[in-house]
């Protein structure tokens, strides 16, 4: 389990918020009332986390057809797709909604995950995919909504 940067940012703030407060006044009743705060402040970012995480990990992955990226093109949007190629680029994993550029013989496609993935996924790691097509931006660029990523053993 891990937080975004954003959650992490948002505790610490509130935590500085809380110890210079009580510095200032060293009230009991503030700490009964902030700490429980700062728990949940704290879990809840993990267990929606770990809530995507289960979700993701319950996709079957042979419920999606597998095909090239090259092959997409003839496919319309919302179509469940499989992919298997090599990580190009990677982006936004400190937001725990990581994007892949994924490549294979027949082109590349922007993969977009909706959690982030139990594996850490790198530059040059070979990996399947599965999610669904999609168009995305003003060019109406095809991309992949990704439910599932994960490495591919050699």
């Amino acid at each position: 389990m891990r937080m975004s940067v954003p959650a992490w940012i948002s505790l610490g703030l509130a935590t500085v918020v809380v110890v210079f407060s009580y510095a200032i006044n060293p009230d009991p009743g503030l700490l009964r009332t902030a700490l429980p705060m700062l728990v949940l402040l704290a879990a809840i970012p993990l267990i929606l986390n770990q809530m995507n995480m289960r979700q993701s990990d319950r996709v079957d992955m042979r419920d999606f057809k597998l095909y090239q990226i090259g092959d997409l093109a003839k496919l319309g949007a919302g179509t469940p797709v499989r992919l298997q190629g090599i990580v190009d680029a990677t982006a936004l994993k400190w937001l725990n909604r990581p994007n892949f550029q994924l490549s294979d013989k027949s082109g590349g496609i922007r993969v977009y995950m909706f959690a982030a993935p139990r594996e850490n996924i790198k530059i040059g790691d070979r990996v399947d995919v599965a999610g669904n097509l999609r168009f995305f931006g003003r060019k109406k660029e095809k991309v992949i909504w990704g439910v599932r990523i994960q490495k591919i053993k050699p």
